[in-house]
């Protein structure tokens, strides 16, 4: 299988150093990338969009709109990039790229 010329990397002899593996990893995480950005995309501009419709129901005893917009959103935001940095750290795990902590503290 020929490798697209973005996944090619060529270490200083020529040789191409980037395995199947390699390309897994990177598909998953646009995968999750993708996934996430649309989440955020949700919570960004279709809610705020539908907030006086959602202001008839409620949350916590406020408006459902207001409670995600000055909220509810930045929970969403906090809980993302937590999920993603678990995520991809379970990848690199995984995927065996993960940088050595002892180089890294």
């Amino acid at each position: 299988m020929e490798l697209p010329s973005f996944y090619k990397h060529h270490d200083t002899i020529g040789k191409i150093v980037i395995s199947e593996r390699h390309i897994v990893y990177w598909r998953h995480n646009n995968y999750i990338s993708i996934l996430i950005t649309g989440i955020w995309f949700v919570f960004s501009f279709i809610f705020p969009a539908l907030a006086p419709e959602l202001n008839h129901y409620y949350f916590l005893d406020f408006p459902l709109g207001f409670f995600l917009a000055s909220f509810g959103s930045l929970v969403v935001y906090v809980l993302l990039v937590g999920f993603y940095a678990w995520y991809m750290n379970r990848m690199d795990h995984r995927y065996d790229v993960a940088e050595d902590e002892e180089e890294n503290p």
